[in-house]
């Protein structure tokens, strides 16, 4: 999209009564998308620190933002949760895996042996299975829009991601459904919240959905963010609204992630 384009959305906003606010949010993407590109470029899309460090990223995210993925500060308040999670697993299934950040990433670890992704996406899935295959890692991977298919694939001790956008309480129900009838040895689960229809969370709607299944919570971990700077991003710039705008992930302050276990 060139300049001239942006700039008619914007008068069309204008004329159609948008607030300042959406305008910001507008104007914000289009800055990530910008620095998004230099950011690539100058890493040569490569993960600069944190978990995945070394991990090549294709140039495009799905259904989240690129440049908090290069700079290694996406979704932070979790990374050390994530890794101790994995330590001693032997499987990882991602359900809402989009271009396979977390399905990849996993993938890297020597102890994981196998790794499955869910998403409704082909677009989505696609993506997934190139980034294995760009990190060499496409022998342990298998992509799927069934969960069913997907839980037949992994093995043993399985580190469960649920990230579905609203939809969590339906897959959890066919989660569980298809464990019925290929049950892994132990699961681990950490699942992101969202929202009802209706706008109010689904955080304990979730919680009780695991209880029915003699999962407890473990841990609930909320967003910080002081999280989505990150130093990397600010050798890049000296502009304080470029380095939040490397940092948008684009979720709500009130979502959080909450780590279910089974009972000892």
């Amino acid at each position: 999209m060139n300049t001239d384009q942006i700039i008619s959305q914007f008068q069309q906003m204008l004329n159609n009564g948008y607030s300042s606010y959406d305008l910001l949010r507008v104007a914000a993407h289009f800055r990530r998308l910008e620095l998004e590109q230099y950011l690539y470029a100058s890493l040569n899309g490569i993960v600069a620190e944190g978990p995945f460090q070394g991990m090549k990223l294709l140039p495009t995210a799905h259904a989240s933002t690129l440049s908090p993925k290069l700079i290694g500060s996406y979704e932070k308040e979790i990374q050390a949760d994530l890794i101790e999670l994995a330590r001693g697993a032997d499987s990882f299934l991602d359900i809402g895996c989009a271009e396979g950040y977390y399905t990849t990433g996993f993938s890297l670890l020597p102890n994981i042996c196998s790794v499955s992704g869910v998403d409704i996406n082909p677009d989505s899935l696609e993506a997934a299975t190139k980034m294995a295959e760009v990190n060499n890692t496409a022998f342990k991977c298998h992509f799927t829009t069934s969960i069913r298919d997907a839980i037949a694939a992994v093995v043993g001790r399985t580190l469960i991601m649920i990230d579905v956008d609203g939809a969590e309480l339906r897959v959890v129900d066919d989660l569980f459904d298809c464990i019925g009838h290929n049950p892994c040895r132990e699961m681990l689960f950490i699942v992101e919240t969202d929202y009802h229809r209706s706008g109010q969370s689904n955080q304990s709607a979730i919680i009780e959905k695991f209880n029915e299944h003699s999962f407890r919570l473990s841990k609930q971990i909320s967003q910080d963010p002081k999280n989505r700077i990150s130093a990397i991003a600010a050798g890049t710039t000296k502009s304080f609204l470029d380095l939040a705008v490397y940092g948008l992930e684009g979720r709500p302050l009130d979502q959080s992630w909450l780590i279910f276990k089974q009972p000892a």
